[in-house]
């Protein structure tokens, strides 16, 4: 039996050469604006918003100025405390930038679908085409966010309140919390494998695609099961050559912005401009992280979103073909790898073929040689026998004479 979701491993590569190659400089920095928002997705982190503190009085117990009782001005009650406002708007900023990411992410994860449709990357007029199904497709992901936050927040807690005999029951509860948590996972990458094109080829909402999704999951859970599998050795594959690739990249880069920024800061330190040193330090190294990253998104994880997005493509349309988004590359996909097997078949028959006729003309070689060898033997043997027959002749004709010569009385 054969499964799509093995299938598709090899014809993803020739689909992806498709849109990757020739080498485009355009297209491939297209591509990486996307790649970036699509790969860099993820929600906003914990953060410890404690913040604050207190000074208190050795002799009083109170928080006035010591020896005389007084509360400071910065410390009376409604003060506006700088630091904690500080605090607070960078929690603020982060959650703003976190926020603002994931929701370009979301919509660009249509626009990369559209991308692979039709194998001309671009994101202005197509972003602004799935503005609808971006947001739903952020409140989505924001909804299982928060509720997984929620749930980890729950369980400290709890933990904490118990004085730990919370976590005895956690523990028993550990193979459930797995399965919730592969659950979600599966839930999360069948919504942008599968669902995001669904919703792109029946131009639906997210609920929507979600039921006519699970008709199909239902009805073909097997494929999808295969495909979540070898989801996640393409994954690991794929991580670890990305990490390789960045590593390279990082090397490669890294030595001339060294060699720059360290002869930069010398400089300066000769001539007593140690602070402008550092300056120039601090800006080759902002210089060094962004071209890393350009470099990075674009020689390294463009090829491999790219393949993951036509794998994800392929195995929808061949197991659903009424969602299917690329029937004319997967034509020609399909129709390459059979024409490269035929030609190895052909080519082995061929040379079974022509082992077959080397054999033949041996064969026949031998036959011919044996025959000739027989009817050489033949015609030698007939030659012998005649002269046999003519040496007995004369002999018998010399005895009957000297017969005859007896019987004459002649000596």
């Amino acid at each position: 039996m054969s499964w799509s979701a093995l299938d598709a491993l090899s014809d993803s590569v020739d689909a992806s050469k498709r849109l990757l190659l020739p080498f485009d400089l355009r297209r491939w920095l297209t591509l990486a604006v996307i790649v970036f928002f699509v790969s860099g997705v993820s929600g906003p982190s914990g953060l410890n918003l404690n913040a604050g503190g207190s000074t208190s009085d050795p002799g009083g117990g109170g928080t006035g100025i010591p020896g005389t009782g007084q509360i400071p001005t910065d410390a009376a009650p409604g003060a506006f405390d700088p630091g904690l406002g500080l605090v607070l708007l960078v929690v603020g900023l982060v959650l703003a930038v976190g926020i603002a990411f994931a929701f370009v992410g979301a919509v660009m994860q249509f626009v990369f679908v559209e991308a692979a449709r039709t194998e001309e990357p671009r994101v202005r007029g197509v972003f602004g085409d799935y503005l609808r199904e971006g947001l739903q497709l952020f409140l989505l992901r924001l909804a299982v966010w928060l509720l997984a936050v929620g749930s980890l927040v729950a369980a400290v807690a709890l933990v904490a309140v118990s004085f730990g005999a919370f976590l005895l029951v956690l523990l028993l509860a550990s193979p459930v919390l797995l399965l919730l948590a592969l659950l979600t996972w599966l839930f999360l990458l069948f919504t942008t494998d599968f669902v995001v094109p669904i919703m792109v080829a029946d131009d639906v909402g997210i609920l929507a695609g979600w039921r006519r999704f699970w008709g199909e999951l239902r009805a073909e859970w097997r494929e999808y099961a295969v495909y979540a599998l070898a989801r996640v050795v393409v994954s690991i594959g794929a991580g670890i050559v990305a990490g390789m690739g960045a590593a390279l990249v990082g090397i490669v880069l890294a030595i001339p912005f060294v060699i720059v920024g360290i002869v930069g800061y010398l400089a300066f330190q000769v001539v007593g401009l140690t602070l402008v040193g550092l300056a120039v330090a601090a800006v080759v190294a902002a210089g060094f992280v962004a071209a890393f990253l350009v470099a990075s998104t674009t020689l390294v994880q463009v090829p491999v979103a790219t393949y993951l997005r036509y794998y994800s493509l392929l195995v929808l349309g061949d197991v659903s073909p009424q969602f299917d988004l690329i029937p004319e590359i997967r034509a020609d996909v399909v129709d390459a790898d059979e024409g490269e097997a035929a030609a190895e078949n052909g080519n082995g028959g061929n040379d079974a073929e022509s082992e077959n006729d080397r054999a033949d003309e041996n064969e026949n070689d031998r036959a011919d040689e044996n025959e000739n060898d027989r009817a050489e033997k033949s015609e030698n043997d007939r030659a012998d026998e005649g002269e046999f027959g003519s040496n007995a002749g004369s002999e018998t004709g010399g005895d009957d004479g000297e017969e005859n010569d007896r019987d004459d009385g002649r000596p």
